[in-house]
C-alpha cells in the first residue's frame, strides 16, 4: 500500500512537471482537471492526513519482517542443538 501511495504521489509529480506550460483549451480543459488532482494528492501527502496511514503501514511491515527473522533464531542455543564445546 505504501510503495502504490508513493508511485501515486512520484507520478503526480512527474505529471505536474511535465505539463506545468500546457496549451489551456478553455474551461474543459482535461489537463487542467488532472493537474489539480495532482496538486491535491501532494497536498494532501503534506496535510498529515496520509502519513499516519504510510507511517503504520511501514512499522507494521517491519514488525512482521521482525517477528518472522527472530522466529528463525529464537530457542537456538547451544544447548538446544547439543553442540558440544569441549573436546
Amino acid at each position: 500500500m505504501s510503495i502504490l501511495m508513493l508511485a501515486g504521489v512520484l507520478l503526480s509529480i512527474f505529471f505536474m512537471a511535465a505539463e506545468t506550460e500546457h496549451e489551456c483549451t478553455g474551461e474543459d480543459c482535461h489537463i487542467c482537471e488532472a493537474l489539480e488532482l495532482c496538486c491535491n494528492t501532494v497536498k494532501r501527502l503534506g496535510e498529515g492526513t496520509v502519513a499516519p496511514i504510510t507511517f503504520t503501514l511501514l512499522m507494521t511491515f517491519a514488525a512482521i519482517l521482525l517477528f518472522s527473522a527472530e522466529t528463525e533464531y529464537v530457542g537456538k542455543t547451544l544447548v538446544s542443538q547439543k553442540v558440544r564445546l569441549n573436546d
